[in-house]
């Protein structure tokens, strides 16, 4: 019974998918972009070797330039206090990642990759057409 009530109690105390879908990172889609995939995946505080902060990952394609989807979202993101995470450099032209307030999981977390390799296999097998940019958005939450 005391571990049924800590369960609830711990569950009760995690980000729920909808609090991530309800940011505004959460759809901050390149403008024209198209949507393939997405998933939003609560908060996991009852775990063993599973634990993560709550977030959001949606694959996505655009006629825009790599070049021009990476600047959009350094300047959108940079304008809302974001800046590049520890480990980015900034110079990588098809992966990079942002922070705020600390960075995930002290604070919130987004990253951009760019093209198909960083995509899952399953994806591989979507007819993908010449001339599109097709990239994966992410996006998590501080853990509650």
């Amino acid at each position: 019974m005391v571990m049924l009530v800590a369960g609830v109690a711990l569950m009760a105390c995690s980000t729920s998918a909808a609090t991530v879908e309800q940011r505004p990172e959460a759809i901050l889609y390149y403008p024209g972009s198209h949507v393939i995939s997405g998933t939003t995946v609560p908060q996991n505080v009852v775990c063993i070797d599973d634990c993560h902060s709550a977030y959001r990952q949606v694959t996505l394609e655009t006629s825009a330039s790599p070049d021009h989807v990476m600047a959009w979202y350094a300047s959108n993101l940079r304008r809302s206090g974001w800046a590049l995470g520890p480990y980015d450099s900034g110079i990588n032209p098809i992966s990079r990642s942002w922070q705020r307030n600390g960075g995930s999981p002290a604070g919130f977390s987004f990253g951009i990759q760019i093209g198909v390799q960083f995509l899952s296999p399953y994806f591989y097998e979507l007819p993908y057409r010449p001339g599109l940019t097709y990239y994966t958005m992410s996006f998590s939450v501080p853990d509650s």
